[in-house]
C-alpha cells in the first residue's frame, strides 16, 4: 500500500530508470529484459490504485535495475 504521492514518486523513478537504461543500450538491439520489466512496472503503476501498490517492493526492484546500468558507458549518440 502506498499514498498517492508515493505512487507519483514511483512513476518518476521508473521514468528516470528507463532513461538511464535507454541511454546505455543499443537502440537497434531488441529490448532487454530490464527495459521490458520497467515498462511492465510503469503500466502497473498507471493502472492500479495506490492501495494496491507496494511502495517498498517497487522502489527496491526499480533501484536494482537502475544500478545494473548506471556504471555502463553511454551509447555514442548520448555522449
Amino acid at each position: 500500500m502506498c499514498t498517492l504521492m508515493q505512487k507519483d514518486v514511483l512513476i518518476e523513478l521508473v521514468a528516470s530508470a528507463q532513461a538511464i537504461v535507454t541511454k546505455r543500450v543499443d537502440v537497434d538491439s531488441p529490448l532487454t529484459d530490464e527495459e521490458l520489466r520497467l515498462g511492465e512496472i510503469r503500466d502497473f503503476l498507471y493502472s492500479n490504485d495506490p492501495n494496491d501498490i507496494s511502495y517498498t517492493d517497487i522502489l527496491g526492484e526499480v533501484k536494482v535495475i537502475q544500478r545494473r546500468f548506471e556504471d555502463k558507458p553511454l551509447m555514442p549518440q548520448y555522449r
